[in-house]
């Protein structure tokens, strides 16, 4: 018997199947794009072999006198700008009674980069002289409560954290202590929770403020629904850590590129037409969780310096939202930024903003990705001298010590 539909029903499922076309296009197309990586098992270990054994042996390869002894311009005014990073923020908030800070960390195995991110934070805070500890999920909350006394916490609007926290707790200690929760501000439907339900269960918990990773004049714009429901947002932008990237002495740009990242689906329709033609090369390096010819299923700062000393090119790559407005770059835009690696990167709408026209290589299509690509391996010399404005912007304006001190600054004044 033949089913009839109503015309909402006829709408859904043509939509439905257009959807479901593109995505399985999508996938057969970036199928043809992994089997045209340059796939050498042996090649991939042995520089990820080599980037580590570099790492642990650092406090031997990174001596005072590699660096002050290094031909290489970057090198030396890299160890230079590091130098007065450090002196100008080592233990620069001791003494003020900053923000005590508790900050939910998730293992690895479920979150490898939110993971990163919140031990980044961790050294910014810890360098600064700012109180903080981490709050693992399978932590006792009343003993950390009882040993560190925090004035903070900072979690992530995620199923996957939240059943994690005692909520209850929290309202006990909220009693006898001045402390505020922070999640972060995720716009719209959120692991199928629409943001108005989430909002009315924050309130009913008790959170207290909202962050995010964007810009901060793009967090009063875009994230109005949560400011109009009475709660300040901070936005912390991505950066560099410092203690890890850094540009390394005595290593050759013997790579035609680096390109560390995931294999996450939302990154797909940007890889197929920007990488396409890149990845065939024998001489590049691409890899980082979920690829199929050489995963790594881990983030190791120390290795990946080591990776990156040794690119002529670093590629980087942005998600669609973050093209469309002036909210967030990512995290390697700094992280190549910091290690002095010459980076070649699409067009996101904060670039402009928190870095000068002259720092990197810009492609806006593919077409010009890849001429710029051709352009940077031709031109050496030019290469470099972008570099060095791009390290010496992100050692000035951009690291982790930055985004700490300025989030501490806007968690006290919510105290």
């Amino acid at each position: 018997m033949r089913k009839w539909y109503t015309p909402f029903q006829k709408i859904w499922r043509t939509l439905d199947y257009r959807l479901g076309s593109k995505r399985h296009k999508l996938k057969c197309d970036f199928r043809k794009f992994e089997a045209n990586i340059h796939q050498d098992q042996e090649f991939y270990a042995e520089l990820q072999k080599w980037a580590e054994m570099a790492a642990n042996k650092s406090s031997s390869l990174e001596s005072r006198d590699m660096y002050e002894n290094a031909p290489d311009n970057i090198v030396l005014e890299g160890f230079h700008l590091r130098q007065s990073c450090f002196s100008l923020f080592r233990g620069r908030c001791k003494g003020s009674e900053p923000v005590r800070f508790l900050l939910h960390c998730p293992p690895s195995s479920i979150s490898p980069a939110a993971n990163s991110l919140v031990r980044n934070w961790a050294d910014g805070m810890e360098f600064l002289g700012i109180p903080v500890r981490l709050l693992h999920f399978d932590d006792d909350v009343t003993e950390v409560f009882e040993e560190f006394q925090p004035d903070a916490l900072l979690t992530t609007d995620s199923v996957d954290f939240i059943q994690h926290l005692d909520w209850n707790r929290f309202a006990e200690y909220k009693k006898t202590h001045r402390f505020l929760v922070g999640m972060s501000a995720i716009p719209g439907v959120m692991e199928g929770r629409p943001l108005a339900d989430r909002l009315a269960w924050a309130r009913d918990k008790g959170v207290d403020f909202y962050y995010c990773y964007s810009d901060l004049e793009y967090c009063r714009q875009e994230y109005r629904e949560f400011l109009d429901a009475g709660y300040p947002v901070i936005g912390i932008p991505f950066s560099a850590n410092p203690l890890h990237y850094y540009p390394v002495p005595d290593v050759k740009r013997d790579l035609d590129f680096v390109f560390l990242a995931s294999v996450n689906m939302d990154k797909w329709n940007r890889y197929i037409p920007y990488l396409g033609e890149l990845v065939k090369l024998e001489r590049g390096l691409l890899m980082g969780p979920g690829w199929k010819h050489y995963a790594t299923n881990d983030i190791n700062p120390d290795r990946d310096r080591y990776l990156y000393a040794r690119a002529k090119v670093g590629l980087n790559l942005h998600l669609d939202f973050q093209l469309k407005g002036a909210n967030e770059l990512n995290e390697r835009t700094y992280m190549l930024a910091a290690c002095g690696t010459p980076q070649l990167v699409d067009y996101p709408g904060l670039l402009d903003k928190h870095f000068d026209e002259d720092c990197f290589f810009v492609g806006r299509t593919p077409e010009e990705y890849n001429i710029q690509y051709g352009y940077i391996i031709s031109n050496p010399h030019e290469a470099e001298r972008k570099s060095l404005n791009a390290m010496r912007q992100v050692f000035r304006e951009h690291t982790i010590f930055h985004r700490m001190e300025q989030l501490s600054i806007e968690v006290g004044r919510l105290m």
